[in-house]
């Protein structure tokens, strides 16, 4: 199965994917901080790791993938350097393509969220 999971920095993305991997899944997560746990993630086969701006300015973006399951992980996360404008951007963006996705490809029949 393909699986997207947004926020796959996320401890809730992270472990979800870890999960589902060692299951044999395909995963695609999105990011927005390259950390420690998109790292590792990135040696491993069958996972593709996508790099999403979420700035104000930013658009919506697109998916080209076939995706059977999505996983929404993202949240928010208050810290020194994510502002409440950051958390708003990032729950409001992902969930518009998300939406965009499944209304133009009509799937995928799944939809998890996670999201606080």
């Amino acid at each position: 199965m393909n699986i997207f999971i947004s926020s796959i920095s996320s401890y809730v993305g992270y472990s979800t994917a870890i999960y589902l991997h060692l299951a044999g899944h395909t995963i695609i997560g999105s990011y927005r901080r390259y950390t420690n746990r998109v790292e590792s993630l990135a040696n491993l086969q069958n996972i593709t790791l996508l790099k999403i701006d979420h700035s104000s300015t930013s658009g919506i973006p697109t998916l080209d993938f076939n995706i059977d399951l999505f996983i929404n992980s993202t949240g928010d996360f208050p810290s020194h350097n994510v502002t409440e404008e950051d958390i708003i951007y990032a729950n409001t963006k992902t969930a518009l393509m998300m939406s965009k996705y499944i209304k133009e490809r009509r799937a995928p029949t799944l939809l998890i969220n996670f999201s606080t």
